[in-house]
């Protein structure tokens, strides 16, 4: 009975073999002899959770030996500066007792590091987070440093409230100095689709240099590259522009055997959501280098998107938020002056106008701008905003002016990126209406010239113009009240100096044959499409013609589409995009409207109302 109950004693108080196995591989963990290191690796990794805490412990008791020894001969050094023989005996003490336990090669922290992470777990109380943590301060290396092991471990263990500390690490002002874990920080700050970190890894775009410890590091990592694929992983939009600069860049990311263009298109295909081709595949044909390869397609393709719909966009934005800060600026400008600045002289919001004790400017560009002071009244593309007074339906309102760009086309009117953009939407109606009714105008005039000529005009410009066939005109079907107003002038020249005018001209300047001259006859002498009028006068001086050169158009300046059949017509205004179909200011009109869509049978109900029949 003795024998049985003290060979139960034994059993109950061996060691556990599992803690015995963790303890003996972590020892042989540091042994100089690469084999067995490496088994002991594989063993603690395969132990994988129950070995957490006694890694977690190895290491912070390494790490602490560690900084209490550079702590030791920091102060040492202290004490020696200050000629203290007291400190420094105390200093040298300290250091001397510490060297005898010193810490292991920094190999041996690095391997903790890496096994924590292959691991995967982030241990009791998160213990296996925080000892990784704090060793991202550790700068020793072992072919790369400990910290860069420890940011991918923490990449690997794969919990996000790591994500905090990598950023600091990768803001820290050491940081370029260690490639190595200025990758792992990036890497996994992309893996966490950290959001705090995006201007951060915007900065890293700029920096091309590489993770290669030496010349014979054919398999390093291209810091920008890593930094457009974290920023593709977060889905930044912020950063799209950045990534834009980098689509015609060659430079190679020797890991990955690619562009960094091609690295920003995928982050910019995971952003947008959008695909412009395929990205699976190499850059280059050996055997055929001239001609590009599909993924260099897509690669332009990307280009091309950035260089002109993305920038057109941004420019958009831009001005669009200009011209409200101008529309700002001019509003306090009023408060202050009692009245507007002058059509076209924005620059009264920079520079004060003589004698105006009034004006409180600057009032744009703001101090803290980034605008240009030397040119800030350009739109985003380049090109001087445009300010009138009064403004297009905008009477009795703050917004007595207009303030607008001509957009992306720096043509009037447009859609999308080319649409002009005010500091309001109160000419949109006012516009809308001058449409139809110069739209109505003319779909008059074209009647009434059938009605005179027996025939529909072949072109449009036949309503202006007179017809080589005409049987009867009189004056232009269109653009009448400018007409009778250089027919008007002429006749009152007439009558005053008993002649017709030798040219039009005559009208506005004194002729040297003038016999009597108070005023000019005539300020404007353009048609109604802002053409010179075309003026003929007969061989004998006693008649003349005057005719149109212009091309009809609606409202927005586009020539109407004007399209003849047997026997009738129809005329579009395309709106002001300038484009079939749209909405609101972007509406078109057409004198042929389309027919009502018919609604479709449904056959089952027809069936089940014969059923029941």
């Amino acid at each position: 009975m003795r024998v049985l109950f003290l060979w139960c004693a034994a059993v109950l108080t061996q060691e556990d073999p599992l803690s015995k196995d963790i303890d003996e591989a972590i020892k042989r963990l540091a042994s100089d002899k690469y084999t067995t290191s490496q088994d002991a690796r594989t063993e603690l990794i395969e132990l994988g959770a129950p070995a957490v805490p006694a890694l977690v412990k190895a290491l912070q008791g390494e790490r602490k030996k560690v900084v209490d020894l550079a702590k030791a001969r920091e102060d040492l050094k202290k004490a020696e500066l200050a000629k203290n023989a007291d400190e420094i005996k105390k200093a040298k003490e300290e250091v001397d007792r510490l060297m005898k336990e010193p810490a292991r090669p920094p190999q041996f922290r690095h391997m903790l590091c890496e096994i924590l992470g292959a691991i995967r777990n982030p241990g009791k109380d998160g213990e296996a987070l925080n000892v990784l943590t704090e060793a991202l301060q550790d700068q020793d290396e072992y072919g790369t440093s400990v910290a860069s092991a420890a940011a991918a471990a923490l990449a690997w263990v794969g919990d996000r409230s790591a994500a905090p500390a990598l950023l600091k690490a990768l803001q820290d002002k050491r940081i370029d100095t260690d490639k190595p874990l200025k990758y792992e920080c990036i890497r996994a700050l992309g893996i966490f689709r950290h959001v705090e970190a995006v201007e951060t890894l915007r900065k890293a775009l700029e920096d091309k240099k590489t993770t290669a410890i030496d010349a014979q590091d054919e398999y390093a990592h291209t810091i920008a590259a890593a930094a457009a694929g974290a920023l593709g992983r977060i889905r930044s939009k912020d950063a799209i522009e950045d990534l834009g600069k980098l689509l015609a860049d060659p430079t190679t990311d020797p890991y990955s055997q690619h562009s960094l263009s091609w690295h920003a298109a995928v982050a910019l295909e995971r952003i947008t959501g959008t695909s412009k081709g395929s990205l699976v595949g190499d850059e280059k044909d050996d055997r055929e280098p001239t001609k590009p390869t599909e993924v260099r397609k897509t690669i332009d393709a990307w280009n091309a998107w950035y260089t002109t719909e993305f920038k057109n966009q941004k420019n958009a934005a831009d001005t669009k938020k200009k011209v409200d800060e101008i529309a700002e600026a001019i509003k306090k400008y009023r408060a202050d002056m009692k009245k507007l600045p002058a059509s076209g002289n924005l620059v009264e919001l920079q520079s004060a106008p003589p004698n105006t004790p009034d004006w409180k400017g600057p009032y744009y560009p703001p101090k803290d701008s980034k605008v240009d002071p030397k040119d800030p009244f350009k739109d985003a593309w380049g090109r001087p905003l445009l300010y009138k007074t009064p403004g297009i339906g905008t009477a009795g309102t703050d917004l007595d002016f207009d303030l607008f760009s001509w957009g992306a086309d720096g043509r009037v009117w447009g859609g999308g990126v080319n649409a002009d953009i005010y500091n309001h939407a109160n000419w949109i109606p006012v516009l809308q209406q001058r449409n139809r009714e110069k739209f109505d105008e003319a779909i008059k005039a074209i009647q009434q010239f059938k009605a005179d000529q027996q025939r529909l005009p072949k072109i449009l410009s036949e309503l202006v113009t007179k017809p080589a066939d005409a049987k009867k005109w009189e004056k232009p079907y269109l653009g009448v009240a400018k007409y009778d107003a250089v027919a008007d002038a002429i006749q009152r020249f007439r009558a005053d100096q008993e002649r017709l005018p030798a040219a039009l001209q005559d009208l506005k300047v004194k002729p040297p044959y003038a016999k009597k001259w108070d005023k000019p006859y005539i300020e404007d002498l353009n048609d109604a499409f802002d053409l010179p009028w075309m003026y003929k006068l007969s061989p004998d001086g006693k008649s003349y013609e005057l005719s149109s050169n212009g091309i009809p158009r609606d409202a927005f300046g586009s020539v109407y589409a004007y399209t003849l059949t047997k026997d009738d017509f129809e005329l579009v205004s395309y709106g002001a995009d300038l484009a079939p179909g749209g909405t609101g200011i972007d509406e078109d009109l057409t004198n042929k409207p389309a027919p009502p869509k018919e609604e479709k049978k449904d056959e089952k109900k027809d069936e089940k109302k014969d059923g029941q029949k």
